[in-house]
């Protein structure tokens, strides 16, 4: 051990600190048993957890210095990391660095050794910490986020370089002022979010008890956690198909004439148990099957010893409740379980004859979890999609053969009814004779009867089977599955829960699980799930065999259940692999033994590494010389890394350094779409273009690319193999194809791709300039290929608009960037297919652009754009009317719950000159909505905006004159379209929202087409035309009424008889009048009461109004 000035003076980082440890002393404890120098001689200086996701329990860092440098570190003193095992945990390491990569130092470093401060100067021409400034408020702008600024008053020392090293003998200064503390953020209203400390720069966040500005701060947090997001509710809708009345005339199959009652009604309890089930087997697409038909069989024999584990085999055949296959990352677990559930063996050792004749049913059924597929293929609902479909299928299948009679003959009846209408209708030949007509119906008669008795003989079979254990389980469980009143998932619940616990057969269910630790969601919750699977409380039998890795969170729950890890038994199918692999190669068999073993002692049972290393070899052999490629394959064996991740970035070293940025960009993609796998095509033409930052790079890319393809390749299969070869080049091995898609090639490459260290792995210093990921690539694709004349890409193989929004959107979330210079570039050709439907009416391409940004969500594009531009908007003049900016921002969310972000980008548009009157329908539309929500008639499409975003966007109209007495259609509101009639917006607000209307000069006198005024639905409701009571129950009257009495609106049809009535019904529900009879509209009915006091009623008042201003008469009459 040594003791030096300029180590002492060095910050340490710690990294992989387990879980376990809980505050600094137990960091010096475990670095001391590590490095071998006493505890009191390391410092502590701070302590955290990582965020990385993909841990499964978050290991921690800290920051250290040493005061005794141990003899480890002095030996390798021009390092700037160092790795020490951990002895209770050898598959974990400490990682020490002094390069603070991701991180800053917290104190002065020799600049020979850690000069990044002045690499990333402005003064020396980095555009990185304006890039991330960018980023920052770009990130801040989206998530709304609130932030306060603070910045010191007092002078501090600065630092001088001095012999070389830099001491804090520096002039006294303030290094700040409010500008440059807030990035230029303290002007105009902001200025109330910078807060001035009265300390120097080393004292600026440091409040102890009794701090002056410590009430200021604590104020300052507590605003900032106030604030709640708001909570959107789901629900969904429950529609039941009455049965269609009978006539004389068939109208259907049921109404055929040799057809009793009581065959009608066993074919509509046929039809419905029909309909039920294939609306069930619906819900289980072919995608979710996809992931054990990806997995690869077993290597030769491999597996085999499975069946001769006696724990797993006597679980088979006489075990209960769960089995555990745990294993590392890697290990070969979804193979096993493939292998497992598809073996004859499998099925001989669950099999028993007794349960047979017992009339017992034996079920298998599975699913494999799969994070890098679909959102189905790892998603709760997925599964239990899955589980239902293959359960109800055992008893279902027995009936198909009277399913398809029946189906035949109901599509046959139909169409003979039809032909029957036409011909009595005369809409045939005019020509023809009576005869021809008569022949024609007889023809047709004699097909319904033939059919109607083939329906008679499908009813009688199907009554013989109506008490039949299946048929009584299936309609159990679709009756369950029908009547349900929640959503999807609850309805799956309903109907899994009603087939373990049926009684109409009588089930023995083993069901295969793999990969839970791919499930989407809480792992507690998935645990939870399988332990209520195996209850005793079911009356249906139901064990468990499952895989996983070895987290804690499922130790906690399964540690007790019987199972084994798999890296323990897999020695010899490693050897079996391995030596498969290599005994090819001109080696005799005790060389081909010593590189097998030499395998075995490094895969510790991990087969994918074992995999990834027997390629290495392969490599080596390859372009090796026969007489030294033994040694030269050891030698390689010896230098790849034991840990998985190491091994992946050993291969991304191994790319050429030429193509990292196509890797860096196709790997990106992989991740950041939302089922994680691509077609070859769209993956080498997205990562083709990339890079480029306008159109005309794009058709510049494409221009080189097809005149290179139009020499070399004679047609699109050779090209395919070229994009194929391209992509493995790009994907070193990281990435596989399977027929047409890429994806990549296990989990933990997808672990390792969203690692924190990836970026900077793959492009190296160039990580600071690269500022698009996957998000971005993926936009400029979609965008792309709008046009044909562009790619040469079919509009088939495009995304949805959806992927359009969600990849342009999450492109601005996640890097702070907007894609304006792309989006500005792109001429009006591609603008106008990009806007499909709505760009008829758009003729510039100012207009088309404006319209594309507004309607995929892009708030960081539009913002930059207005800032560019400031008076654009207030210019745009379309030849159509209507500009519906505001609307589009408005459904926008039909794909998912509405954001914050959209009100920004409604604000931006307004408050640059975009006028209301181009989008005439936005406020009906609110106001309907708001409607709907509070007469709860909301749909799904209603709900995902909540009410208060709304009433925030009804503000914002009104403060951006929005014309407040303007007539509007709520189709909504009405019970029948006989009774529809425009209305002003008064009559259909909640009385909170009347109130701001009127503020806004909302006239409380306006009337609706039928000459009605606010007042006149408040006192004489028309309950038979609206569609809720619910919305105007007393509350909301009295309410109301209180708002337009205190302004003095007055009824049109309405007397003093309904008010009193009214007054009477307020005071009876316990509220009180005195604010009512001492407002305007009650003293102007009291002077109605007393003649004397008026020469002419209110009412008939308001009537002469009317009539000047010809309204037309009501014929709908208020019910008292």
């Amino acid at each position: 051990m040594a003791t030096r000035p300029e180590w002492a003076r060095r910050v340490f980082r710690l990294r992989g600190l387990p879980n376990r440890v809980g505050d600094r002393s137990d960091v010096s404890q475990l670095l001391s048993q590590v490095v071998g120098i006493p505890e009191e001689r390391i410092e502590v200086c701070s302590l955290a957890k990582t965020c990385n996701n993909w841990e499964p329990l978050p290991s921690k860092v800290a920051t250290i210095r040493l005061h005794v440098i141990p003899d480890c570190l002095s030996s390798a003193s021009h390092l700037d990391q160092w790795e020490f095992p951990l002895a209770e945990e050898p598959d974990q390491r400490l990682i020490l660095d002094t390069h603070f990569q991701g991180l800053t130092a917290l104190n002065d470093v020799k600049p020979e050794d850690h000069h990044t401060d002045q690499d990333l100067s402005r003064e020396n021409g980095s555009a990185y910490l304006r890039q991330l400034n960018k980023g920052f408020e770009g990130l801040s702008i989206l998530q709304n986020a609130p932030i306060y600024w603070a910045y010191e008053t007092r002078e501090t020392r600065t630092v001088q370089l001095e012999n070389n090293k830099w001491t804090n003998n520096g002039h006294l200064e303030v290094p700040v002022n409010p500008d440059s503390a807030t990035c230029g953020r303290n002007i105009g209203a902001a200025k109330v979010m910078t807060i001035p400390i009265n300390e120097n720069h080393s004292n600026i966040v440091k409040f102890p008890r009794g701090h002056k500005d410590l009430p200021t701060i604590i104020q300052t947090i507590s605003e900032l956690c106030s604030q709640e997001p708001n909570n959107i509710a789901t629900s969904s809708i429950n529609t039941i198909e009455k049965p269609r009345s009978w006539s004389k005339n068939p109208k259907s199959y049921l109404e055929l004439p040799n057809l009793s009652e009581e065959d009608c009604v066993t074919l509509k309890d046929l039809d419905f148990l029909l309909s039920s089930i294939q609306e069930l087997h619906g819900l289980c697409p072919a995608e979710l099957d996809f992931r054990a038909e990806q997995i690869e069989d077993p290597f030769q024999n491999t597996f085999n010893w499975v069946f001769d584990r006696t724990s797993f085999s006597n679980w088979l055949q006489e075990g209960m409740g769960l089995f555990w296959v745990n294993g590392k990352p890697g290990s070969g677990k979804s193979t096993l379980m493939k292998y497992i559930l598809k073996s004859q063996h499998t099925w001989d050792l669950l099999h028993d004859w007794r349960r047979s004749s017992s009339n017992i049913e034996e079920i298998i059924a599975s699913f494999f979890f799969h994070y890098r597929g679909t959102a189905l293929q790892k998603s709760f609902e997925g599964l239990l999609r899955s589980l239902v479909v293959q359960l109800i299928s055992s008893q279902s299948t027995q009936f198909q053969d009277h399913w398809r009679t029946f189906r035949q003959l109901k599509i046959q009846t139909s169409q003979l009814i039809s032909e029957r209408k036409y011909v009595l209708n005369g809409n045939n030949n005019r020509a023809s004779s009576r005869e021809s007509l008569r022949e024609a119906l007889l023809r047709i008669d004699q097909s319904l009867q033939e059919f109607g008795t083939g329906l008679k003989s499908v009813a009688r079979e199907f009554r013989q089977h109506t008490n039949a254990p299946g048929t009584r389980f299936l309609s159990t469980v679709t009756q369950a599955f029908q009547n349900c009143r929640g959503g999807l998932l609850h309805k799956l619940e309903t109907a899994l829960h009603q087939i373990l616990n049926q009684d109409a057969v009588r089930m023995d269910i083993v069901l295969f699980f793999d990969a839970l630790d791919e499930f989407d969601g809480h792992l507690d919750m998935i645990s939870k799930f399988l332990k209520g699977l195996v209850e005793d409380s079911n009356l249906n039998r139901v064990k468990v065999c499952f895989s996983s890795r070895p987290w804690e969170s499922f130790e906690a729950h399964f540690l007790k259940e019987p199972g084994f890890r798999l890296q323990d038994y897999t020695t010899h199918d490693i050897a079996s692999f391995a030596a498969g692999n290599l005994v090819g190669l001109n080696l005799d068999n005790a060389s081909v033994s010593r590189l097998v073993n030499g395998i075995i002692s490094r895969a510790n049972g991990v087969f994918l590494w074992v995999r990834l290393a027997v390629k290495e070899i392969l490599d080596v052999s390859s372009h090796a010389n026969p007489h030294v490629y033994l040694r030269q394959m050891e030698d390689t064996l010896k230098r790849l890394p034991s840990n998985i991740s190491e091994f992946y970035k050993l291969i991304v070293e191994h790319i050429a350094h030429t193509t990292h940025r196509n890797t860096y960009a196709l790997l990106e993609l992989m991740i950041r779409r939302r089922d994680l796998a691509v077609s070859v095509d769209y993956a080498w033409i997205a990562v083709s273009i990339a890079y480029c930052c306008t159109h005309q790079e794009i058709r510049d890319v494409w221009e080189r690319g097809d005149k290179s393809i139009s020499r070399r390749y004679q047609g699109p299969g050779e090209l395919r193999q070229r994009q194929k070869g391209d992509i493995t080049i790009w994907g070193g091995g990281l990435v596989e194809i399977n027929g047409d898609t890429v994806q990549v090639m296990h989990q933990t490459v997808l672990e390792f791709i969203m690692g924190f260290s990836f970026k900077r792995d793959i492009l190296g210093d160039l990580c600071s300039i690269v500022v698009e990921n996957g998000h971005a690539f993926h936009f400029k694709y979609l965008c792309s290929i709008a046009s044909d004349g562009i790619t040469g890409t079919s509009g088939d193989e495009a995304a949805t608009g959806a992927e359009l929004q969600y990849h342009g959107e999450q492109s601005e979330l996640t890097t702070g960037n907007s894609q304006l210079a792309y989006i500005g570039s792109l001429p009006w050709g591609i603008l106008r297919a990009l806007n499909r439907e709505s760009s008829s009416t758009l003729r510039s391409t100012g207009e088309l652009f404006l319209k594309f940004v507004v309607s995929r969500g892009l708030l960081l594009c539009l913002k930059e754009w207005v800032i560019k531009h400031p008076n654009q908007v207030r210019h745009f003049s379309p030849q159509a009317t209507a500009f519906p900016l505001l609307s589009d921002l408005f459904f926008l969310g039909s794909y998912g719950a509405f954001s914050g972000r959209y009100i920004n980008m409604m604000c931006l548009l307004l408050e640059n000159g975009f006028s209301i009157q181009q989008d005439p329908f936005i406020f009906a539309t609110v106001i309907e909505r708001i409607w709907k929500l509070e007469a709860k008639h909301e749909t799904r499409e209603d709900i995902r905006i909540p009410i208060s975003i709304l009433h925030e966007i009804f503000r914002l109209l009104l403060n951006h004159k929005q014309e407040p007495n303007t007539s509007i259609g709520l189709n909504a509101i009405w019970a029948h379209p006989q009774v529809m009639c425009g209305v002003k917006p008064l009559h259909a607000l909640p009385p909170h929202l009347a109130q701001v209307l009127i503020q806004h000069g909302a006239d409380p006198n306006g009337c609706d087409d039928y000459g009605r005024t606010p007042l006149d639905w408040v006192l004489r409701f028309p309950y038979g035309c609206i569609r809720s009571n619910r919305v105007y129950d007393t509350q909301w009257r009295y309410s109301l009424c209180k708002v337009l009495a205190s302004v003095g609106g007055l009824p049109a049809y309405c007397n003093s008889h309904d008010w009193v009535n009214a007054l009477n019904h307020f005071e009876l529900e316990g509220h009180s009048t005195t604010c009512l009879r001492e407002s305007p509209t009650g003293t102007s009915f009291a002077r109605s009461i007393h003649p004397a006091a008026a020469p002419m009623s209110t009412n008939n008042t308001m009537r002469n109004r009317k009539r000047r201003e010809g309204t037309r008469p009501s014929h709908h009459q208020f019910r008292r």
